[in-house]
């Protein structure tokens, strides 16, 4: 196994060109939604790939409101967890 500084420093350098090229993939997605929209068109099909950009609707639990409202049944039916989150800053 390499050094734990050798690690990190890699870890850094990789992390900042991910940084960088989700800048560039952002700018590359903001074209194809600026076609599709001069265009009209939700679904883009080509030899390189297939691009969607519709709107998705979707219904969620509002838990905060159900909270307010029952806490007695919210207390009976919440479970708790616990994970470990990895961060990393270079």
């Amino acid at each position: 196994m390499k050094n734990i500084e050798t690690t990190m420093k890699e870890l850094a350098e990789l992390t900042a060109m991910m940084d960088e090229l989700k800048i560039e993939i952002d700018a590359l997605q903001d074209d194809v939604k600026a076609y599709m929209t001069e265009n009209h068109v939700d679904e883009v099909l080509t030899d390189s790939g297939k691009a969607t950009w519709r709107a998705v609707i979707y219904n969620r639990f509002d838990s905060t409101a159900f909270k307010k409202d029952f806490l007695d049944i919210y207390k009976e039916y919440t479970k708790r967890t616990a994970y470990k989150r990895f961060t990393f800053n270079a």
